[in-house]
């Protein structure tokens, strides 16, 4: 995977800069750098296309371009245009240039993200756009609030839920992204645009939207701009969207000197309707356009390299550079099968013990919700960590929206837990008749004080209101008491926390309630552990030890690190670590089960290339056998990226695997099947949870609602419908275990259910 200082491999014969276009950069800019950066920095005029791959050092060169611009009096500062993705980065160009520059020669250069140059366009040219100069710019927040009175408007749903579809159906209208045609948000985009107009506001999308449209129709405003920026520099071109990527046209076609950097092996962020196609077609749209492959890494040892090159490989690719270190030799990657995902968790707090605390360590993730496990492990362990791009578990709104209940039903004294949970669901019952029963409770019981106004008829409007929470709260009482936290939990969820939050969650839905079904696991796991067979004791310990948790989490530090980063994959973009965890590499989770067709698995196996570039010095990639998903134990097959993983990956177990698919994962990276695999020690449990050995957890979970299929009637080949997942057929059955369980195929993926708790109906019998 090395190559030698001195060539050029990457680059072909046309690719090299043309003659008459290279300037005498000065040596200092040049130092340093290898050959394919230096031919980057030298080549100033005309299109260029710098594809850059993971750890390249591709900010050097732009930087270091942009001075070369400056120091060859190619460009005078207020020429140059230089725009990033997010408004961090463009304070750390502009820091870097000010090493380079002086800061004074930094400050008239537009370095900028595309939405800050938009709306410092639109201020200066507010009269030709139409806007008032002081236009107010609306966050996603406002957007939804005129949404909602837009919807209310048209007698149309108004509610939160209406209100983020049709945000999403506009913005992605706005930034270009096919769409089918409604005309109810053709409607409703008209009046909500008619309404911002009103207002003297545009929302984020209208910044590009606008931008564009003014240069397209204003000629003397499109030559102003196009004349001013004879030097336009764009990072991450492969995340442009197609109004972003038409702005880029139209301001660079008069000078042409447009310089792109960025890898179409990295474009992630197909949600916000970027493609990897711009990048992909810029020799097309620039047909002399000079080609500059970045491929030196100097991030990742050869095996971590090795490893991201034959997973990338299989997309196709226009240009693609050949991924090369100079670093020495590393430890080999290393694929661990866990028994289940508490598994993958202990795997990363038992070897954090041998680890340096300087050492930067990331969990990277495909969903929010896989990182509940962690959590636990290392607050357990008592190891600093962090959850980077979102809150952590229990800090989360539809977590706290049902711990309210378990906390009230605890403390009936608690006035915030009532008032937080009479709204989860919306009831009706208002801040009024909150103060009424705090007063007849007068310090005391709520629940009961509440109770008897309802019997005494005293809570007026709010009576229905009143006796529906009553009664769900009853419920969550009477199965806390029978069958402890885990069934509490459902109690809650089934009460009616499930329904508000498919119907609040908006974009993050799917987020949300997975993380609702990580609550029951994460009661059922500390059930497993507890040290009191009492269902209400281990239910009010699970309050207690969820406090503390949080308090945990707020705890000063001191100043030091955090030793783990939890995050998902796209949070993780732009960032580096010395060890990386990559988890859940499975099917349904990586590749996602959204992922519905080869754009889509293209872009998955992209978001892997990421997340396994990020690490410096090792790289785990881990799958369980079996992790608590959706509200049921499943069993997922190994992702199908596993298959491509080169062989010099080592692999190894951890704890007992049961997966009755694709199981054999020595014969998917081309192993000998008898090879043995290593294991390491088994790890110290509690006397009533499961060992590393992977005997069964002696709690058994509670399962969903709903029917039971019988163990006569299952039998491989047998259709059958789940509550949840819909209908799928019986692949195979394992009786050797203490309770039957069935590996069932449904439309999105595989699942291992146990017949005495997943909620399954017989369609139609075998045969």
């Amino acid at each position: 995977m090395r190559r030698e200082r001195g060539t050029v491999p990457n680059m072909i014969a046309s690719e090299l800069p043309l003659a008459g276009t290279s300037a005498a950069v000065p040596d200092d800019l040049i130092d340093g750098l290898n050959p394919e950066q230096a031919a980057a920095v030298r080549t100033l005029h005309g299109p260029l296309a710098v594809i850059a791959g993971p750890g390249a050092g591709k900010t050097r060169v732009l930087t270091s371009r942009i001075a070369a611009l400056v120091r060859t009096s190619s460009a005078w500062p207020s020429q140059i245009l230089a725009v990033t993705f997010t408004n961090k980065a463009a304070g750390e160009m502009k820091e870097r240039l000010g090493g380079l520059l002086g800061d004074d020669t930094v400050a008239p250069m537009w370095v900028c993200t595309f939405h800050s140059m938009c709306a410092k366009l639109l201020r200066i040219e507010h009269a030709a756009a139409g806007l008032p100069k002081a236009y107010t710019i609306v966050d996603a927040g406002d957007v939804r609030s005129i949404l909602t009175a837009v919807l209310r408007e048209l007698g149309l749903a108004d509610d939160r839920k209406a209100a983020r579809a049709q945000a999403a159906a506009i913005s992605a209208a706005k930034n270009g992204a096919p769409t089918r045609p409604d005309p109810q948000t053709a409607q409703v985009y008209e009046a909500y645009q008619n309404r911002l107009a009103r207002l003297g506001a545009l929302d984020f999308d209208d910044l590009l939207l606008r931008t564009m449209q003014l240069l397209e129709t204003n000629g003397d405003v499109l030559q102003r701009y196009a004349d001013k920026f004879r030097y336009i520099l764009v990072d991450e071109y492969q995340d442009t969207n197609p109004v972003q990527y038409r702005l880029v046209q139209l301001l660079a076609t008069a000078h042409r000197n447009l310089c792109v950097v960025g890898d179409a092996d990295q474009a992630i962020y197909g949600f916000r309707s970027a493609t990897p196609a711009a990048l992909q077609a810029f020799t097309d749209d620039w047909p002399d356009a000079n080609v500059v492959m970045l491929g030196r890494n100097y991030r990742s040892t050869p095996q971590v390299l090795e490893t991201c090159q034959a997973i990338i490989d299989p997309n196709p690719a226009k240009h693609r550079p050949t991924l090369t270190t100079d670093r020495p030799d590393g430890p080999p990657v290393r694929l661990v099968v866990c028994g289940d995902d508490r598994d993958e968790a202990a795997l990363v707090v038992d070897e954090l013990r041998h680890v340096p605390s300087s050492a930067r360590v990331a969990v990277l993730s495909r969903t929010n919700a896989q990182t509940r496990p962690f959590e636990e492990a290392l607050m357990r362990a008592g190891m600093l960590y962090t959850v980077v791009g979102t809150l952590r578990f229990y800090d989360r709104a539809e977590i706290k929206d049902a711990m309210a209940y378990l906390k009230l039903i605890a403390n009936p004294l608690d006035a915030v837990a009532l008032t937080r949970a009479v709204s989860a669901p919306r009831r009706g019952i208002g801040p009024k008749a909150l103060e009424t029963v705090a007063a007849q409770a007068d310090g005391g019981d709520l629940l009961a004080a509440a109770r008897r106004g309802l019997d005494a008829g005293q809570l007026g409007r709010g009576t229905k209101a009143w006796g529906e929470f009553l009664a769900h709260s009853d419920m969550v009482v009477a199965a806390a008491r029978s069958g402890g936290p885990a069934d509490a939990v459902r109690a809650v969820l089934d009460g009616g926390v499930t329904a508000h939050t498919r119907q609040t969650g908006g974009d993050s839905t799917t987020d949300r309630l997975e993380n609702l079904d990580g609550l029951v696991g994460a009661a059922e796991d500390f059930a497993a552990r507890s040290d009191t067979s009492d269902p209400w004791e281990q239910t009010t310990d699970f309050l207690a030890h969820v406090a503390l948790v949080s308090a945990a989490d707020a705890v000063d530090t001191h100043g030091h690190t955090p030793r783990v980063e939890l995050m998902t994959v796209h949070a993780s973009k732009g960032k580096e670590f010395d060890h990386v965890y990559v988890i859940g590499v499975e099917e349904s989770l990586f590749p996602h089960s959204r992922a519905e067709d080869a754009a889509d698995e293209a872009e998955e196996r992209r978001l892997l290339f990421v997340a396994c570039s990020r690490a410096r010095q090792t790289l785990t990639i881990s799958r369980a056998g079996q992790r608590f998903l959706h509200g049921a134990v499943v069993g997922n097959e190994p992702s199908r990226f596993l298959d491509d993983l080169p062989a010099a990956v080592e692999v190894l177990h951890r704890g007992h695997v049961r997966s009755a698919a694709r199981n054999d994962v020595p014969s998917l990276l081309g192993r000998p099947a008898g090879r043995p695999a290593a294991r390491p020690a088994p790890r110290a449990m509690g006397s009533s949870a499961a060992t590393a050995a992977g005997t069964s957890r002696t709690r058994a979970r509670s399962g969903n609602a709903g029917p039971r299929l019988e163990a006569a009637q299952a039998a491989v080949g047998a259709h059958v419908r789940h509550s949840k997942f819909g209908d799928g057929k019986i692949t195979s059955i394992e009786t050797s275990a203490s309770q039957p369980t069935v590996q069932v195929r449904f439309n999105d993926g595989t699942r291992l259910l146990r017949l005495d708790l997943a909620p399954l109906a017989l369609v139609r019998a075998a045969g």
